[in-house]
């Protein structure tokens, strides 16, 4: 599937997070297949980390900010590695302006795929953690993307 094709796809599962709806969950008929396993997801999620990245390079911000996916996808990560997201973290992991991070955020949180709680060693500071309903959406959707 064309690099085209993958971004409209995201940018659905986008819109559709911004009106509210949830993402499904369950794979098309046309996924059918072996499931990836989590070192392999986590393959998928630190390439697609990387391939965004890369892309800034080459074309404008503004074509694919997508700063609720960049979250997502910073958090999944984070939790197979082990490491601690703040909320600042996020924000940067965005690519957005703070205020724009901090409202998707706020849309994650909602939505029930990201969970904020404070810190217990520095209350000034809040953890941001991917939910077990964001971790199964995501793990599905880089399963779709693992399958192309």
């Amino acid at each position: 599937m064309p690099l085209e094709s993958t971004l409209d796809e995201m940018l659905t599962i986008l819109r559709r997070l911004e009106a509210g709806a949830q993402p499904a969950i369950e794979p098309d008929n046309d996924d059918i297949g072996e499931e990836p396993d989590a070192a392999q997801l986590l393959r998928v999620a630190k390439t697609a980390v990387r391939m965004r990245e890369i892309q800034r390079k080459y074309l404008p911000a503004s074509y694919f900010d997508e700063p609720a996916l960049n979250i997502l996808l910073d958090l999944y990560v984070a939790e197979a590695d082990g490491r601690t997201v703040y909320v600042n973290d996020a924000c940067i992991a965005s690519h957005t302006p703070t205020s724009t991070a901090l409202r998707w955020i706020a849309i994650l949180v909602r939505d029930g795929f990201a969970v904020r709680t404070r810190d217990a060693t520095d209350a000034r500071r809040t953890i941001l953690a991917v939910t077990p309903q964001g971790h199964r959406a995501l793990s599905a959707l880089l399963g779709h993307w693992n399958r192309i």
